[in-house]
């Protein structure tokens, strides 16, 4: 006879324990079913920026509510998460770059955001940055980073504690419906039952609707990042370089963590390339000349999943009772983790979710 849950959720990201971890608060019987280990994909490959600042409108209220979490999570989950509100800063370097920050500024405004445009003068009172590297910044205070790697071992450790099931090494081959009851299957011939389930299995998420004939347009991205040996601390806020062609922050033992724009990727192809961490090192270095002499000791890369909005799709999957979607990020979705979290574990129980994720719906792409 198979093994019968309330919930299974597949994917162990971010979302997926965050959710985990809140409906095991709540005493709900809980499946983590993961085809790798817990947190190895994007969750704790990214650069750990914690920012509701340069969002679309709609992600907005769910940033809000992820940070205010945030605050308090490393003592929910009984762990250090290193999360620091050292604020988020974004830089202009060229004519098209200020323009598009301007326009970002105005939206940001406009979503209720306590962001600051500044000048060079002032952004030099800010980050020890290259004098006339850059012409305007966009700075809000509230924002800040984590260190992902601990953040995804900490809420894998309090989902164990909690008595949530985990399978790790196992992927699902399929998943059946009939009434009120889900059966799911699984690479090692094992069967489970669910009630529900939530499908938070990243850019895989859409391979998995397909069962249910259904087709979301997710595009596979591959971001890269790479780390420095230990420094002298020297920048506080997380930095976006332009439109995102890089971003990075200090962590708190002084290795600068660079990120560099996402690429095109397929699921067989997740190694990093040496070109593009040397030319990486380049960009940061013309900005920060403390990181010309620094020597990057790791490179690695992971896997994102894009909607045609560039906004994750969240909530329940119409015209299939007890099916519910937590995907599609952007490559933003570390941030916004402990609320997702907050909210799927609440609309699983038929709660209100607890902040306004009504824009976010999966229907706007079926």
């Amino acid at each position: 006879m198979s093994k019968q849950y309330e919930v299974a959720i597949v994917g162990g990201g971010i979302a997926g324990m965050s959710t985990a971890f809140r409906l095991a608060e709540a005493g709900v019987q809980t499946v983590i079913i993961e085809k790798s280990t817990l947190g190895f994909e994007a969750s704790s490959r990214n650069a750990g920026g914690v920012r509701h600042m340069f969002r679309d409108p709609k992600e907005i209220p769910l940033a809000k509510f992820s940070i205010e979490i945030w605050q308090n999570l490393g003592a929910e989950l009984g762990a250090e998460v290193e999360y620091v509100q050292n604020g988020c800063v974004r830089l202009a370097m060229n004519a098209a770059e200020v323009e598009s920050l301007k326009s970002a500024y105005e939206k940001d405004l406009a979503g209720g955001l306590p962001v600051q445009l500044l000048g060079p003068d002032e952004i030099l009172e800010l980050i020890p940055a290259a004098p006339g590297e850059i012409l305007m910044a966009s700075y809000c205070p509230e924002d800040g980073h984590a260190n992902p790697t601990a953040t995804c071992q900490a809420l894998a450790e309090a989902i164990h504690r909690r008595g949530v099931t985990i399978r790790e090494q196992t992927e699902v081959t399929s998943i059946r419906t009939s009434r009120d009851r889900f059966t799911i299957s699984m690479n090692d011939d094992t069967v489970i039952e669910a009630s529900k389930v939530l499908l938070a299995a990243g850019p895989w998420t859409s391979e998995l609707l397909k069962q249910f004939d259904l087709d979301v347009p997710l595009v596979l991205r591959r971001p890269e990042m790479a780390e420095t040996e230990v420094l002298e601390p020297f920048l506080k806020p997380f930095v976006g370089l332009g439109d995102l062609r890089g971003y990075g922050r200090q962590t708190l033992e002084g290795r600068m963590h660079m990120g560099i724009r996402n690429l095109d990727a397929d699921l067989h192809a997740p190694e990093s390339t040496h070109e593009l961490i040397r030319n990486a090192k380049g960009m940061w270095s013309k900005v920060f000349p403390q990181l010309e002499q620094a020597e990057i000791v790791r490179s690695w890369s992971g896997f994102t999943a894009r909607t045609p909005d560039e906004c994750a799709m969240l909530g329940a999957v119409p015209g299939i009772n007890g099916l519910f979607v937590a995907s599609g990020f952007s490559g933003h979705g570390f941030a916004v983790g402990p609320g997702t979290g907050v909210a799927l574990a609440n609309i699983i129980q038929g709660k209100d979710p607890g902040v306004d994720i009504s824009q976010l719906g999966i229907s706007r792409f079926l």
